[in-house]
């Protein structure tokens, strides 16, 4: 996310203070993208965007994966809509959260 935001808004000045940690969720996943989801929305919420994310959460879970993770929005309604979509797709409830850190 760093890099993202480095280029789009800071046309790469930003300094980074501290050394970047291998990750074991950025090398299932890759590093930090945005994803180009060609969908129709209800105003600011995709539910292709919702499925995507929630496809990426399931990869996760399947591949043994902590969910320590942070998802931003900077949309009211999209954080609503993401906490109904995981909600009720029981994603959570059904993921193995004892604490794998190191």
């Amino acid at each position: 996310m760093f890099s993202i935001a480095n280029v789009i808004a800071y046309d790469r000045l930003m300094v980074r203070a501290m050394q970047s940690k291998t990750s074991s969720i950025c090398q299932l996943l890759g590093p930090s993208a945005w994803f180009d989801v060609k969908s129709e929305s209800d105003g600011k919420w995709s539910a292709a965007e919702g499925a995507l994310l929630q496809n990426r959460l399931l990869q996760l879970q399947s591949n043994g994966q902590p969910p320590d993770i942070y998802i931003l929005s900077p949309f009211v309604t999209v954080a609503y809509e993401l906490r109904k979509l995981i909600y009720h797709s029981h994603l959570l409830s059904t993921w193995n959260l004892a604490d794998k850190r190191e």
